[in-house]
């Protein structure tokens, strides 16, 4: 297996601290192919993309980074991102629709609070990029 199949397939979190570098290894199984990963700002979030499905990964107190949720929509999503701030994380799929989840500071998990679909955008490749402005907009 050659070296970028093995980076698809292992996804390294570096988490960089006051002093040194901490690796903490985040292992999806052979079949999942990580396709982006987002940070936000100060890198206490980051979420992963892999098989259609967003996780959300926020760091601990002791600087490991764990679970939080996992973002489905039907259709698969092409590409995700985190706001800035992390309070937003946007989306989009093949059918060429565009989420918007919103932190929900009282469940600690991501709402859905937009979808933007155009019925009439017959693109092949659905969404393949998102993006927020500085003011997460």
């Amino acid at each position: 297996m050659d070296l970028f199949k093995v980076a698809l397939i292992l996804l390294a979190a570096w988490v960089v601290s006051s002093t040194s570098y901490e690796h903490q290894m985040l292992n999806p199984t052979p079949r999942d192919r990580v396709d982006s990963v987002s940070y936000n700002a100060d890198r206490n979030r980051f979420l992963s993309l892999a098989n259609g499905s967003i996780s959300v990964w926020i760091r601990s107190s002791t600087g490991r980074y764990n679970l939080s949720e996992t973002i489905k929509e039907d259709g698969g999503l092409n590409t995700a991102r985190f706001s800035k701030d992390g309070m937003k994380i946007a989306a989009g799929d093949k059918k060429s629709t565009i989420y918007i989840w919103t932190f929900n500071h009282t469940s600690g998990k991501y709402d859905r609070s937009q979808v933007l679909s155009d019925p009439d955008d017959e693109q092949l490749n659905g969404v393949t990029t998102v993006m927020f402005t500085d003011d997460a907009s």
